[in-house]
C-alpha cells in the first residue's frame, strides 16, 4: 500500500477516535470485580476493500457529528474538516442498539479479493 494512503488513514482514526473519546457518553456498567462503575465504550473498524478503506468509529453517545467552521485563532475544532478534506465521503449513522458510528470512506491502490459475505456492508 502507498505510504499517502497509510498516513491519511493514521490521521482520519486519529481524528474519529479523538472525537470519539471527546463525545462518549460513560455508560454505567457491572466490572469484573462485581462492582459497577461507568465504562466508555468506543469502537475502531477498519475494512480494506478493493480501491478504498472504510473507516468507522463507534461511541455511545446520540448526538451527530457537527462540522464547525473555527475561526483562525482557534486551536481545535478542526478535526471533521481534515476527515472531510481527506475522504472520498465520511458520514454518520445510528446503529439499532444505540449510539452512533462515524465513517469515512478513502481512496487506497488495493485490490483486495472479496468474500462473498463481505460484500454485505459496503457503503
Amino acid at each position: 500500500m502507498v505510504p499517502e494512503v497509510i498516513e491519511t488513514a493514521q490521521l482520519v482514526v486519529s481524528e474519529l477516535v479523538t472525537n470519539a473519546i471527546k463525545t462518549a457518553c460513560p455508560q454505567v456498567t457491572q466490572l469484573a470485580d462485581g462492582n459497577f462503575g461507568r465504562v466508555e465504550i468506543i469502537g475502531l473498524t477498519l475494512r480494506l476493500l478493493p480501491g478504498r478503506i472504510v473507516v468507522e468509529v463507534f461511541d455511545n453517545d446520540q448526538s451527530p457529528p457537527v462540522l464547525t467552521d473555527p475561526d483562525e485563532e482557534c486551536e481545535d475544532g478542526r478535526g471533521l474538516l481534515l476527515v472531510q478534506a481527506l475522504s472520498k465521503e465520511w458520514g454518520h449513522f445510528f446503529p439499532p442498539t444505540g449510539g452512533k458510528t462515524v465513517y469515512a470512506v478513502l481512496r487506497s491502490e488495493s485490490q483486495a479479493i472479496l468474500r462473498p459475505t463481505d460484500t454485505e456492508e459496503v457503503f
